[in-house]
């Protein structure tokens, strides 16, 4: 009985695959952890002078953390009112799909069933996914909203459930509440641009003084890195 190991053969056109390296991601995915992290190493670099990096400085780096620091904050501030102003909203949305089914009805039965339809354009409503209603999209629904409003008006359409103060303050209403999404979102949308080029800046001078303290410290740099704030076990 034979008990060498046969050899695996690889044919002409096959080549091997190689093994991919294992690689450790010593930064935290978490922007808040992350900023912990350069905080630390910001203050233990200034507290060693005698680490330089050629192409930025301790107190430069400071600042850049600062800055990281108070543009998170401004992206926590910008989306803490945000689900309240989306709230307002729905709740708006839902108050006019209820109207303009009371609106259909009342259309319809001052116009009969078939010249009725033909003023749905009048109020603004449309034709979609096979409803009659006005439109979703909101931009498009503030558009429609002046038209509703003045119809319902011309037409002295008495709605059910809707007095004349609701289609009054209707489209200030709506009008305020979308503006106020669209500006927070607008914020939002900034200081997430500005927050991810200062991560990318941060993100990249940790990475040196990681490299930077494991030349300097090749015997003791585990130690040395976790007293910067890497925590990583495995460097």
């Amino acid at each position: 009985m034979n008990n060498t190991q046969e050899t695996p053969i690889i044919e002409a056109n096959e080549t091997p695959k190689p093994k991919k390296a294992k690689t450790t991601n010593f930064l935290p995915s978490s922007q808040f952890d992350l900023l912990t992290l350069a905080e630390s190493a910001v203050n233990k670099w200034l507290e060693n002078p005698q680490l330089t990096l050629m192409w930025v400085k301790a107190e430069d780096f400071k600042k850049t953390v600062i800055e990281f620091r108070t543009f998170l904050a401004q992206r926590v501030e910008a989306g803490s009112g945000r689900s309240s102003q989306t709230q307002t909203l729905n709740n708006l949305d839902k108050e006019i799909n209820k109207a303009c089914l009371e609106v259909k009805t009342a259309i319809l039965a001052k116009f009969g069933t078939t010249q009725g339809k033909a003023y749905f354009s009048e109020f603004g409503i449309v034709k979609q996914n096979g409803s009659l209603r006005l439109p979703t999209d909101r931009n498009q629904r503030l558009n429609a909203l002046p038209l509703f409003i003045r119809a319902v008006k011309a037409h002295n359409l008495q709605i059910v459930g809707f007095d004349s103060r609701f289609f009054d303050s209707l489209l200030d209403a709506y009008t305020e509440a979308f503006k106020a999404t669209r500006e927070t979102d607008s914020a939002i949308s900034t200081s997430v641009g500005n927050k991810n080029d200062l991560r990318k800046q941060v993100e990249t001078v940790l990475s040196a003084l990681n490299t930077l303290i494991k030349v300097n410290y090749p015997n003791t740099y585990e130690g040395e890195l976790r007293g910067w704030g890497f925590q990583k076990e495995k460097y």
